[in-house]
């Protein structure tokens, strides 16, 4: 009888074993198969991070692409309104104070708006390809101001300008970066423009308010005005 028990809890120690070494080896084909499906998923990823760039330089620039390059290769002039109708006042010049080149952390409340000089970022905004900057992308004017010191032009444009001027102001961006005048258009949205006036054009020091758009108007501000003599940053790459 003792032996008839031994035998019997030594078949049921053989089949628990059993049982667990299938459940071990299906667990392991579990993991095999988990791991090749991984495997596959990210191997089509790289595949396609890899196809789909060259699938898109293969079909050519987009639509939009070739509409930005076609605007940037017109004159600056070609776009907007002419000068008389974009209403802009005369220049004002206001002299540069001690604290404008200051590098400041955070906002900085201007006296003017927009700015055309002060305390400032230590970080410039970069120009990019368009050098315009849309509302969306919410640029921080301490940074514009310090592209003022960088001697840049900036047209400052507020949220009541309507969308037909800022695509037009964008067209403007596009050709003046294209001829390698030393400007950038930016939103400013801290406070109303006065009266009619819709964008800024502000230099180091300079500043003229404009009702419209206008390609001429911008052209000559910038002429005149970017990188004026005595900025200690005149001329920095941004």
């Amino acid at each position: 009888m003792a032996k008839s028990k031994r035998e019997s809890e030594a078949a049921y120690l053989a089949r628990k074993s059993e049982r667990l070494a299938r459940t071990q080896q299906e667990q392991d084909r579990q993991r095999t198969r988990q791991r090749v499906i991984v495997a596959a998923v990210l191997g089509l990823l790289l595949v396609l991070a890899v196809a789909i760039p060259l699938l898109r330089r293969a079909a050519g620039p987009s639509e939009a692409e070739r509409r930005a390059a076609a605007d940037a290769a017109r004159p600056v002039a070609d776009f907007g309104v002419g000068l008389e109708a974009a209403a802009c006042d005369p220049e004002v010049v206001t002299a540069p104070q001690p604290n404008w080149t200051k590098h400041v952390n955070g906002d900085w409340e201007y006296d003017a708006a927009p700015p055309a000089g002060g305390p400032h970022s230590g970080t410039t905004l970069a120009t990019g390809d368009d050098h315009f900057y849309d509302r969306t992308e919410q640029p921080a004017p301490e940074r514009g101001v310090h592209n003022l010191e960088h001697g840049l032009v900036v047209a400052w444009y507020d949220a009541a300008m309507p969308e037909a001027e800022v695509a037009a102001l964008r067209q403007v961006a596009r050709s003046a970066g294209d001829k390698e005048l030393r400007f950038l258009a930016m939103p400013w949205s801290r406070s109303a423009f006065t009266g009619d006036k819709r964008v800024v054009l502000t230099a180091w020091g300079v500043t003229q308010r404009c009702a419209r758009i206008s390609g001429s108007a911008i052209e000559n501000f910038v002429k005149k005005n970017a990188d004026a003599p005595g900025l200690q940053e005149r001329g920095f790459k941004v």
